[in-house]
């Protein structure tokens, strides 16, 4: 789950469906499944984070939390050009399991 706030070209109904707490929500609700991916997988097996925002709290600072956690190591990390024709934006990083 991520705010969408990265697709409002496409979808511009999603600035008006969410609220501030909801960020804080979906934030911790993906936390939640990035670390249960990760408990299901065996050591050195990759799990992939993509979301649709550009929000550091939903991306950069959700994966830098689960690093701390020292279970995983940051493989690879996507962020797009805002140049980008499609005027859309996600972020994507590969963990691997330690």
């Amino acid at each position: 789950p991520c705010s969408g706030l990265g697709v409002i070209s496409r979808r511009p109904d999603s600035k008006y469906k969410r609220k501030p707490q909801d960020l804080a929500q979906l934030t911790k609700l993906a936390g939640k499944i990035i670390k249960n991916a990760l408990a299901q997988v065996k050591p050195d097996a990759h799990v992939a984070i993509v979301t649709c925002t550009l929000n550091p709290q939903e991306n950069e600072q959700q994966i830098e939390k689960i690093l701390k956690s020292n279970k995983a190591e940051l493989a690879c990390e996507i962020h797009p050009s805002s140049k980008d024709h499609l005027v859309e934006f996600f972020y994507g990083a590969i963990l691997k399991k330690k």
